[in-house]
């Protein structure tokens, strides 16, 4: 799990390694805490142009891992790889 200032996300810098794995993830889950509340973990799409990276959320700007994230300014990239067998 990597933290993450999304308060700056539209200018972080991602590793060349951390790029292609989180691109390649094709979906990750964004965590973001809340003071007396469960975690927001939610499935997002995943894709990269270039050296960027950008998220697209079904309910977009309504979801409330985005509202929280945006309220906070903090929260957690999670990906699950399993290598097939």
């Amino acid at each position: 799990m990597a933290d993450i200032d999304l308060g700056k996300a539209a200018i972080m810098a991602w590793d060349t390694t951390t790029l292609r794995q989180l691109a390649e993830a094709g979906e990750i889950d964004v965590v973001v805490p809340a003071s007396g509340r469960p975690d927001a973990r939610t499935p997002i799409w995943i894709v990269a142009v270039d050296d960027d990276l950008y998220v697209r959320s079904w309910k977009g700007e309504a979801g409330i891992w985005y509202r929280r994230a945006r309220r906070l300014g903090t929260g957690s990239v999670v990906t699950l790889r399993v290598d097939p067998a």
